[in-house]
């Protein structure tokens, strides 16, 4: 009964993430049994650059940063990610091997998805496992769509002389 009642509580707490808006209720139950969820402190790697791709994220609450590495500086953190978000989606793609570091910018609860699981979902269940990789594309081409935007934006206010470099 434990499990039943945590699977739905976390099918519920999916519907708030907007890149698996639209799923229904049993692919979003299906999903749920496949969840681990994760917690981190201030500061923990979530994952490390050139790593594997093994798992797709989705913060459930907290944040993380998105940074890429220098060998004589800092880090630029890329993007920040909060409640709602996720990241590491290649893993669902092709499991190629992360392009930035991922770090709890405070205390975070993710759910985790792990790759191995995705595959076997899609042998189990191809329609689930393709309505996941549609949804998760789809919120991929809209991220890019914004940066296009900006980078648009962006392009125009250097043209103006508006912004310095």
């Amino acid at each position: 009964m434990f499990w039943l009642r945590r699977k739905n509580e976390l099918a519920a707490d999916l519907v708030r993430f907007k890149a698996l808006d639209g799923m229904g209720t049993q692919t979003l139950r299906r999903l749920a049994g496949l969840i681990n969820v994760r917690e981190y402190a201030t500061d923990e790697t979530v994952f490390y650059e050139s790593h594997p791709s093994a798992a797709v994220y989705f913060v459930r609450s907290g944040s993380i940063g998105l940074f890429r590495p220098h060998p004589n500086r800092a880090p630029d953190r890329i993007r920040y990610i909060g409640p709602g978000g996720i990241a590491g989606e290649r893993a669902l793609l092709d499991g190629g091997p992360r392009t930035w570091r991922a770090v709890a910018l405070e205390p975070s609860i993710l759910f985790a998805l792990l790759r191995d699981d995705c595959l076997r979902l899609a042998q189990r269940s191809p329609q689930t496992a393709f309505a996941l990789v549609q949804r998760i594309s789809s919120h991929l081409l809209d991220e890019l769509e914004g940066l296009q935007g900006e980078f648009y934006d962006l392009n125009r206010e250097l043209a103006r002389g508006r912004v310095r470099s």
